[in-house]
């Protein structure tokens, strides 16, 4: 809790407007709606002047003053350099024909502060290295393992492979069938046949050849065990052996790739974990800054306007999750809205006096940070469709501006203080951002 306080100051100013001015517009609207307003009775442009006046007068007057006091009062802020806060409020009398129109503008200011130095003050950063182990948990507990069998073609087989097979046998110079089909791993030994695995390596589809073979005792016709029979083989398929990853979730997205070999899943989830990880440290590093600049400014008092507009908008997004969150006390939550003004206030203050521009560099990196967070993929081609997406779309590129300046404002902070740099192995840092993200 930071014990801030509100303000609820109203700043008036006093403004006039000249009455031949006025007039002048006014007879200029008038005149205006007389040549193309239709009034019933009469043709287009035709309406007497008087008839004009009397339908329109009062709400032609309205308008023309609201749109004058609105200049009049834009050009003395801006004169002034004053940044008001919210909607003015004007208050005036009735308009009088031939009389200067004074007017009475209320409204709110930010509050003025210097920022104060952070010279001296430590803070404490988190290093990760992602490790092996952290890249196999990760596959193993999103990607489900298979292996799949693919045809050689024409190349011969190696240890590693697999052979489908028919078998025959000679018994009285005549051959039968005896085994259709046979799928036969190479780097095994089929107990029926012993031996038969040696003799197909280096053989390739559709070649035939002759072996005689001892019985054993594990041959299904035992009155053949213990004798020498002449079996012909015929090889319908070699295959070699793919083993790939496939994601456990459903992927509703069909761009999205759904098939890996381990060494380009090690590559991919190596990557996305790094920016997992680039995600959580500065979201951490944020938390850390913003928690110090809050306790340094916290005697700012905040415009109560700002605070009330932060509580109903945080107020509705608790309303609309509800259920992913724990009951709030309202009075907690306006805590949280004037802790949120004050450091938009800050972050607002340090790009203005730090005259900080946007890094277009930055965004491709936040984006792909943003995408870190779900467990499927794109190649350079989708990825580029989807980073267009993200700057096509007004609000999301508003929202992606908004947290590259805030990140640039906090590095800008970061580079005055003293920095302590703390190893972290992935687990803690995760540990650590869920704790920040349940403050």
């Amino acid at each position: 809790m930071y014990d801030l306080e509100l303000q609820d100051i109203n700043n008036k100013i006093i403004l006039k407007l000249d009455s031949k001015n006025i007039e002048n517009i006014i007879q200029k609207e008038l005149k205006y709606l007389s040549k193309n307003k239709i009034i019933k009775g009469f043709r287009k442009g035709k309406a007497p002047l008087n008839i004009i006046n009397n339908l329109y007068k009062k709400s032609v007057q309205l308008n023309v003053l609201n749109n004058l006091m609105e200049k009049r009062f834009l050009k003395e802020i801006q004169f002034k350099k004053i940044n008001i806060i919210g909607i003015p409020k004007y208050n005036f009398d009735k308009y009088e024909i031939n009389k200067d129109f004074t007017f009475i503008v209320t409204f709110q200011i930010y509050p003025k502060f210097d920022l104060l130095k952070l010279n001296n003050l430590k803070i404490d950063i988190p290093i990760v290295k992602i490790d092996i182990n952290d890249i196999n948990h990760y596959i193993y507990k999103f990607y489900n393992k298979k292996t799949i069998w693919t045809d050689k073609k024409n190349q011969i087989a190696n240890i590693s492979d697999r052979v489908i097979i028919d078998i025959f046998i000679y018994i009285n110079n005549k051959k039968k069938k005896i085994f259709t089909n046979i799928k036969l791993f190479l780097s095994n030994k089929w107990k029926l046949i012993p031996n038969i695995e040696q003799s197909l390596i280096g053989k390739k589809s559709g070649d035939k050849f002759n072996i005689k073979v001892l019985i054993s005792n594990n041959y299904p016709d035992k009155k053949l065990v213990g004798t020498q029979q002449i079996f012909s083989i015929l090889i319908k398929k070699v295959e070699n052996h793919k083993t790939l990853f496939t994601n456990k979730q459903n992927t509703f997205n069909s761009n999205a790739i759904t098939n890996f070999t381990f060494e380009d899943l090690y590559k991919i989830v190596k990557n996305q974990l790094q920016f997992k990880t680039d995600k959580m440290i500065r979201c951490i590093i944020k938390y850390k800054i913003i928690d110090i600049l809050v306790n340094l400014h916290k005697k700012i008092k905040l415009p109560s306007c700002l605070v009330n507009s932060e509580f109903n908008y945080i107020n509705n997004i608790y309303k609309k999750n509800k259920d992913k969150f724990s009951t709030l006390n309202l009075n907690v939550l306006y805590e949280k809205a004037k802790k949120y003004t004050l450091v938009k206030m800050l972050i607002n203050k340090i790009i203005t006096d730090f005259k900080i521009q946007l890094n277009k560099n930055l965004i491709t990196n936040f984006i792909y940070e943003e995408l870190s967070c779900y467990t499927y993929f794109y190649d350079n081609t989708q990825l580029q469709k989807i980073i267009k997406y993200y700057l096509t779309n007004k609000n999301l590129t508003q929202r992606l501006y908004n947290s590259i300046l805030e990140h640039q404002a906090i590095q800008v902070i970061l580079k005055t203080m003293l920095i302590n740099k703390i190893q972290y192995s992935y687990k803690n840092i995760k540990n650590e951002y869920s704790n920040i993200n349940l403050k």
